[in-house]
């Protein structure tokens, strides 16, 4: 994330990772992101192009973060809600919440599972809520922006991912091929998780796999 970590302005720390790359010398460049961050590289990939950029990896990318976090708050009955959370945001930042100097934070219990636990909790400020989570997060709307990106682009899933669904990844592909994509790659990795840890042999495969293709392009 960015000094202040709001979403919009990774694009501008993304570009400059590439940049100083290129100035030590690399020339085939693969950038992976995973859950939020494969979010960010779509953000990036839409609106920036660098010619030594030869592929994107996208663990566990999300159709859209808004809604996504929509379904998931919904589903566990976060406390407090996600309506709750977005009035709260609109009081908070006001009328220009880029530019407000007020914020706060704050912590969504049952985020992302039905306990009230830290490993089903989430906490954020209002602005960087807003930003990649809240209605208003445009940017972090994946399905909008994905359909701009030419590289080549390998999407993986663990099969067992409760955060993002098996549609998502294959939603997202389907609009790539129909921009005119012909390089899309959507792997399910095998008894694995969110972040396919649990078989990272096989993760690596498919990602080993794909930068070796499109090097030899």
């Amino acid at each position: 994330m960015t000094s202040r970590g709001i979403f919009d302005d990774t694009i501008k720390d993304i570009h400059a990772a590439v940049q100083f790359l290129t100035r030590e010398g690399f020339r085939n460049i693969f950038i992976l992101g995973y859950s939020l961050g494969a979010s960010m590289v779509v953000h990036w990939a839409a609106h920036r192009e660098h010619r030594d950029v030869k592929g994107l990896i996208l663990e566990g990318p999300p159709y859209s973060g808004s809604d996504s976090t929509r379904k998931h708050f919904t589903k566990w009955g976060s406390m407090p809600t996600y309506e709750e959370v977005y009035e709260k945001a609109q009081a908070v930042l006001g009328d220009d919440p880029y530019n407000s100097t007020n914020d706060e934070t704050f912590v969504v219990y049952q985020a992302t599972g039905p306990s009230r636990e830290s490993i089903h909790s989430e906490i954020f400020t209002y602005k960087t809520w807003w930003f990649m989570k809240g209605p208003e997060a445009h940017n972090a709307k994946v399905y909008k922006h994905i359909g701009k990106i030419n590289l080549p682009i390998l999407m993986i899933r663990g099969e067992n991912d409760e955060l993002v669904e098996g549609w998502e990844p294959e939603a997202l592909a389907r609009i790539l091929r129909e921009a005119g994509n012909t390089s899309v790659r959507v792997r399910q990795i095998s008894d694995a998780g969110h972040d396919c840890m649990e078989n990272p042999d096989e993760m690596l495969k498919e990602i080993v796999n794909m930068m070796s293709a499109c090097s030899r392009d």
